[in-house]
């Protein structure tokens, strides 16, 4: 068994690899003792390896990746997870979440996180609760909200490109003037959302992809859209005035009650799709 010593803020532990690897391998620990690509880490005079961080709250982040659980703490809460964040414990934190009642996770801890990664690399909230929190106008490019909560939260002005929203709970939440490019967001319920003003259309030309996607009575007035995938969405009663909706692709999705008024649907897919009571009043068909 690969054995390793840890000084942390001069506190000594010993435990293996596959301890501190296995249960969050893509945690900052997993990523320091990683077999294949290990992060360079200082060491002592005694080859322990060095994190400056609080050692007697090691023992509960220890606990957890040997067990699980969370340990009745004789710290405080929010200092474990000030500790949890720092080592990128995500399940950590989302445990003490569940078994505390709290909201541990605050817009603070959220910008601290995303602030120590490049938004180049990918960011795991994978499932993780989110709800209600205020993340308008930060920059979440990368990021995989797969099946996450994020019912009621505040997206406004933010930076979404290139994230994974399959299967996340949007429900209510605002998404005014949100960049979503090349999103992948199939079957996420964005029902009743505000997303007025948002920029699907990437530069390059690559689309997003919402298929799938709940978009019932979503306001998603004066949206730039074009090319963007909705095939079998939800639709009904969607605000949908005013937008750049050229070449997108409906098929099958039910419009019942939308709101195209004043929108460009230059080459838009309907074909299957259900478009009763749809208004169409002063749309422009020609593609300028």
């Amino acid at each position: 068994m690969d054995w390793v010593t840890l000084n942390v803020g001069g506190e000594i532990y010993k435990t293996t690899r596959l301890t501190l690897t296995h249960r969050e391998p893509e945690s900052m620990l997993a990523r320091m003792f990683c077999p294949d690509q290990p992060i360079p880490s200082a060491r002592d005079e005694n080859g322990a390896y060095l994190i400056d961080r609080d050692g007697r709250l090691f023992s509960s982040i220890l606990h957890y990746l040997r067990n699980g659980t969370i340990a009745n703490p004789k710290d405080s809460i929010s200092a474990i997870v000030d500790e949890a964040l720092f080592y990128g414990l995500l399940g950590m934190v989302e445990l003490i979440k569940t078994e505390r009642k709290t909201d541990v996770l605050t817009r603070r801890d959220f910008i601290r996180i995303i602030a120590g990664t490049s938004h180049q690399s990918e960011l795991r909230f994978q499932g993780v609760d989110l709800s209600g929190l205020d993340l308008s106008k930060l920059d979440l490019r990368n990021i995989n909200f797969k099946y996450a909560c994020l019912r009621g939260c505040n997206l406004a002005n933010a930076d979404l490109s290139h994230c994974c929203l399959d299967w996340a709970d949007l429900q209510h939440a605002t998404l005014d003037g949100a960049k979503l490019h090349l999103v992948s967001g199939r079957n996420v319920n964005l029902e009743a959302a505000s997303m007025k003003q948002c920029d699907f259309v990437h530069p390059t030309g690559g689309h997003a992809n919402f298929e799938g996607a709940n978009l019932k009575e979503a306001n998603l007035e004066g949206s730039s859209m074009e090319g963007l995938m909705l095939r079998t969405a939800n639709l009904k009663h969607a605000n949908l005035k005013h937008c750049v909706m050229a070449r997108v692709n409906m098929a099958g999705a039910n419009c019942e009650g939308c709101d195209f008024t004043g929108s460009n649907i230059h080459k838009i897919n309907v074909r299957g799709a259900n478009l009763e009571r749809a208004v169409l009043d002063g749309v422009n068909i020609g593609g300028s």
